[in-house]
């Protein structure tokens, strides 16, 4: 395990637990947290170090991610090879990062190519979600009519499942989620980025 759990060492003697979170950090278990909460239970530990895992399992609920592709029920649709980040300095992780919601990834593709016919080929400063909605920040952001588009994107993204792109429920807008993909039940779940050109 890496330094991040240290303070949480003790609690992984076990060696069934530290394959359960090992997979968990890894992102290789798709269940909501709960039920990793309760497959922590069903290894019969002692109550306190399955008490102080299950704490630590659901202290990380809201960050953990997963690629549309290991999940079946999202959108499986890729991002456009042809979008472009730009080239960040070393060790910026700020710009050039392209990590789109899955269900927000037709919309992200429609408005690649609405700029392309626009403006012709440009970079992508960052996309994702802010707001509620997509955020795509690009090289022509100033150029007429691009803005327009990028608002109207977001617009969109407002409404729809950053899972698979169903309509969302009335109480599910930050972040914007479907009956069937509520948040705190399921993990955020992002497209690949396109792969940069060599």
């Amino acid at each position: 395990m890496r330094g991040r759990n240290a303070p949480h060492a003790h609690t992984l003697a076990d060696p069934r637990a530290r394959e359960l979170m090992r997979q968990y950090f890894a992102d290789e278990l798709t269940e909501p947290w709960y039920e990793v909460a309760e497959q922590l239970e069903a290894l019969g530990l002692d109550e306190q170090t399955t008490r102080a895992l299950q704490a630590w399992v659901r202290s990380l609920r809201r960050t953990r991610v997963v690629w549309a592709d290991q999940m079946p029920e999202a959108c499986q649709e890729p991002l456009d090879p042809s979008i472009t980040p730009i080239d960040a300095p070393p060790g910026d992780v700020r710009f050039g990062v392209i990590s789109v919601p899955a269900g927000w990834v037709p919309v992200a593709n429609e408005l690649h190519r609405s700029i392309v016919d626009l403006v012709g080929p440009y970079e992508v400063i960052q996309g994702g979600q802010k707001h509620f909605g997509l955020r795509w920040l690009t090289t022509f952001d100033d150029h007429p009519g691009v803005r327009e588009l990028i608002k109207a994107a977001h617009e969109k993204t407002e409404n729809i499942c950053g899972v698979c792109g169903a309509p969302r429920a009335a109480e599910q807008h930050n972040p914007p989620r479907c009956p069937a993909h509520r948040f705190g039940t399921t993990p955020h779940v992002c497209a690949r980025p396109p792969r940069r050109a060599p």
